[in-house]
């Protein structure tokens, strides 16, 4: 009996002694600590948070020593995150973060941003007066056009655009050169387009993303004066009358702008009863005064 006791002895320390050094090494995962930045692909001049990140190992107590270009940031000594100002457009910025555990280990991650910018252009296929000299907004189902326009040495046609609408991907993926994306938002919604641009590489230079919000389309009164012309200045909502008649021009915003002639029907009501125009241009009708009110 007393040589079995020894036996489970000295089984039971040694399970010990060659367990404890692998339970350590799996508290170590050195590898999944990182520095990541907000936002992950800094424009010049952003405000950048980088922040030292360790996917299943807990920091704390740790010592961190943050380093900008190789110059120390006393202000951020033991903070698990630096704020820093993104350089000038191309300059290449070293942030680095030595960390020493509380075990006395220490551990050097390092993070090179590049700040590069991209701009968006939307642009809405939408019709507008000649005269008017806003910007045509998109409507419900109408065609819009975004363009990125990225500053990099590199040539645009040379780089790889990925596109998403609302989060899908457009033209399944990346494509080299594909710096405009023709897109349609849902009917009577908004939509959020966003751009990743690459280099021949692969790697991510910059992103931007833009909100686009769908405007209902509307038709606008003007009047035309025989000597003046058409007047830039819309009829309020109560018009008086004070000549015995009133040339009146009807205006269409924000819709597709691929509207002819042949495939685009006018039809004026007075007092909600459908009148004839015997105008030969349908957007234009003369009103007559004949007493009262009238819509």
């Amino acid at each position: 009996m007393k040589r079995f006791l020894v036996l489970f002895i000295y089984v039971f320390c040694v399970g010990i002694f060659y367990s404890a050094p692998h339970a350590e090494a799996q508290t170590m995962p050195w590898e999944s600590i990182a520095i990541t930045t907000n936002p992950s692909y800094p424009g010049p001049g952003d405000t950048i948070s980088a922040t030292v990140s360790a996917s299943g190992y807990n920091l704390g107590g740790a010592a961190i020593v943050w380093y900008i270009d190789g110059i120390e940031q006393a202000d951020c000594k033991n903070s698990r995150s630096c704020t820093i100002t993104a350089p000038g457009q191309g300059i290449t910025t070293e942030i680095d973060a030595h960390l020493t555990l509380t075990n006395g280990q220490t551990k050097k991650v390092q993070r090179t941003i590049t700040p590069t910018r991209v701009d968006l252009v939307i642009e809405a296929e939408t019709n507008t007066p000649a005269f008017y000299k806003g910007r045509a907004l998109p409507s419900s189902d109408s065609t819009i056009r975004a363009i990125a326009l990225p500053f990099t040495e590199t040539s645009p046609t040379q780089l790889s655009y990925t596109w998403k609408l609302n989060n899908k991907q457009l033209y399944n993926g990346a494509q080299i050169g594909k710096d405009v994306a023709i897109f349609k938002i849902p009917f009577g919604g908004s939509g959020v387009v966003s751009v990743a641009v690459a280099d021949t590489e692969g790697n991510v230079l910059t992103e931007k993303s833009a909100h686009i919000q769908t405007v209902d389309p509307l038709v606008v009164f003007y009047e035309i004066n025989p000597l003046r012309g058409t007047s830039r200045v819309a009829l309020p909502d109560r018009y008086p009358l004070i000549a015995d008649e009133v040339v009146v021009r009807a205006e269409s915003y924000f819709m597709g702008n691929n509207m002819t002639p042949t495939n685009t029907e006018v039809e004026w009501k007075i007092n909600r009863t459908e009148v004839e125009n015997p105008n030969e241009d349908p957007q234009v009708i003369t009103l007559r005064s004949g007493g009262g009110t009238g819509r």
